[in-house]
């Protein structure tokens, strides 16, 4: 399986995460994940977690409140649940795993945590 599968699959089966089906599927021409998470959102009237620029213009036409990664970081962060250098370990993480971040924005946010 992929990585993270087990935790995942652990977090669903103790309850920890509940997997909630879309009544119907909004189509928007994105991935079939960013698809049903704001399908979700418009059905529910909740917001969610969107770093896809393409995920987030359709969010934001239709309304959806949406917060980027970045930003619960950078929430924890004022919030003292995070230290900074906790932030600053967890943004290299996610780039190292693969998230995307320009070098610009990249630079503005080392410059908030330093």
């Amino acid at each position: 399986g992929k990585e993270g599968y087990k935790s995942i699959h652990h977090a669903i089966k103790s309850g920890w995460i509940a997997v909630i089906h879309t009544k119907k599927d909004i189509k928007l021409g994105l991935g079939k994940g960013e698809e049903q998470a704001i399908s979700l959102a418009v059905e529910r009237k909740d917001r969610l977690i969107l770093d896809d620029a393409f995920a987030i213009k359709a969010a934001k036409a239709l309304n959806v409140n949406y917060l980027r990664t970045t930003t619960i970081i950078f929430t924890a962060l004022k919030k003292r649940i995070l230290i900074k250098k906790q932030a600053l370990s967890i943004l290299n993480q996610l780039i190292e795993n693969g998230y995307y971040i320009s070098t610009k924005d990249y630079s503005i946010l080392i410059s908030k945590l330093r």
